[in-house]
């Protein structure tokens, strides 16, 4: 447990220093004076003193199948990439299963916050096992935002698949990357690394981060993940 969990338990119960809940408050206990703004905590005595900060959450990321083998697209990376290069980023669209909005609002949230977060894009290879791609995500939506058709490849039009697709990535810097970059990764609703999970799940769309430590278990993975939608 952590100094800041530890104070945490402190407060916990106080209805007026609402913690766990992110929100601003402040509570008095006796002489003192605690403020909190949702991530530090502050003793109030004449001036303020920062006591603890609560940890940056672990940036989460975005891993999703994709496929060159459906004839009538052709090849979907050099499509984006094109789009990418001229105009500077390119919407990748996810048809079936869309993600959660909190999760789409935590995604929005660390690229608002300039953190990092990448779009994983896996295809299965016989060769090489997986082919993998990393794109910069810049925005998540569950509907293209209005006036962004200049960022959308040629042939979701062509082929009328707009209307079909339930999420929209805007990317930029997309790049060809060795299958180790997720090594590392484990899927964020269970725990299970990402690279086991993608040969035995259908699902194709998963929120993924970084193993944090020894602790980082696998749990069951919830059962609705297991849709077997392709993506473009």
């Amino acid at each position: 447990m952590t100094d800041f969990d530890k104070i945490l338990s402190v407060f916990a119960e106080s209805p007026q220093l609402n913690i766990r809940r992110e929100e601003p408050a402040s509570v008095a206990i006796g002489s003192l004076v605690f403020y909190f703004d949702g991530q530090h905590l502050t003793r109030v005595m004449g001036k303020d003193n920062v006591l603890f900060t609560r940890p940056a959450p672990t940036p989460v990321h975005l891993l999703m199948r994709f496929s060159d083998k459906l004839g009538f697209i052709g090849d979907t990376i050099e499509a984006h990439s094109d789009v990418i290069e001229k105009r500077g980023a390119a919407w990748f669209g996810k048809m079936g299963k869309t993600l959660a909005r909190d999760k789409v609002e935590r995604v929005n949230d660390q690229c608002k916050r300039k953190v990092p977060t990448f779009l994983y894009l896996v295809q299965k290879s016989t060769a090489k096992g997986y082919q993998i791609y990393r794109g910069d995500i810049l925005q998540v939506a569950r509907d293209l935002p209005t006036g962004q058709t200049r960022f959308i490849p040629k042939y979701y039009e062509t082929n009328r698949l707009e209307e079909y697709i339930r999420l929209w990535i805007k990317l930029t810097k997309l790049k060809a990357v060795p299958s180790s970059e997720i090594t590392g990764f484990v899927v964020s609703s269970s725990g299970s690394p990402v690279l086991v999970t993608l040969g035995r799940s259908m699902a194709a769309l998963f929120v993924v981060r970084k193993k944090m430590s020894v602790d980082d278990e696998p749990k069951p993975e919830p059962k609705e993940d297991n849709d077997s939608d392709w993506d473009f």
